[in-house]
C-alpha cells in the first residue's frame, strides 16, 4: 500500500494550513499544563508510534514555546532577537525528535505555500521530415523540422509504425514550417 493518493491533492492555502495548526491546544506554562502537556505527548505517541507528524497527526507544542510554522527555532522551539536556527541552537533542553520534524514540516508548508505557482507550459514535438519537394535533385543544405503541439503529436496514434518516419502534412505558408532566416526584431 503505497503512500501517494491515486489522484493529484489540490494544495493548501496558507490559512489552512494555519488552520490545522493552530487547533493544537497551547497549553499553560504551568504544573497543571505541564501534566496535560506530558499527557498529550504519551496519548500521540501510543497513538501514533514513531509515525512522523503530519497535519492528520500534529505533535503536541512544548509549554511556553511558539506555535509551529512562526519562524520560531526548530531545535528550541522560541522565538528570539536576533533569531537564531536550530544548529546554532544552545537550549539546555532541546525538542523532542517529533516535535522539531512537526515543526520543520509546517514551515516547509507554509514556505511552499506561498511560493509562486505557474502554470505548466505546454509541451511541442520536434521530429524530422522529409523536404516538401522529394523531386527537386537538390539536398537541402539544413534539416528540416516539423512542431506540433503535445495534442497533434502524430506518434501517439497506434496506426503510425514508429521506426519510420512520419511523411507530415506540408504547410508552406504556416510559420511553423517555414525553413528560411527567421525575422529579427531589430531589422522590423
Amino acid at each position: 500500500m503505497g503512500r501517494s493518493t491515486p489522484f493529484p491533492q489540490t494544495p493548501l492555502s496558507r490559512a489552512q494550513i494555519l488552520e490545522r495548526v493552530n487547533t493544537i491546544p497551547q497549553r499553560p506554562n504551568m504544573e497543571s499544563g505541564k501534566r496535560a502537556y506530558e499527557a498529550d505527548v504519551n496519548a500521540w505517541h501510543q497513538m501514533h508510534d514513531n509515525a512522523p507528524p503530519g497535519l492528520e497527526r500534529p505533535y503536541p507544542v512544548k509549554l511556553g514555546m511558539a506555535q509551529a510554522g512562526s519562524g520560531e527555532c526548530f531545535g528550541c522551539g522560541a522565538i528570539t532577537d536576533p533569531p537564531h536556527m536550530g544548529y546554532t541552537c544552545n537550549a539546555t533542553e532541546p525538542l523532542r525528535p517529533q516535535e522539531t520534524r512537526w515543526r520543520q514540516l509546517v514551515a516547509n508548508m507554509l514556505r511552499r505555500a506561498m511560493s509562486i505557482r505557474t502554470p505548466p507550459a505546454p509541451v511541442q514535438y520536434v521530429w524530422p521530415v522529409p523536404p516538401p519537394h522529394p523531386n527537386y535533385h537538390q539536398t537541402t543544405p539544413f534539416p528540416i523540422y516539423m512542431v506540433a503541439p503535445t495534442g497533434e503529436w502524430p506518434l501517439n496514434e497506434p496506426n503510425i509504425e514508429h521506426t519510420e518516419s512520419f511523411n507530415a502534412y506540408w504547410d508552406p505558408h504556416g510559420a511553423e514550417n517555414y525553413t528560411g532566416l527567421l525575422s529579427n526584431a531589430d531589422h522590423q
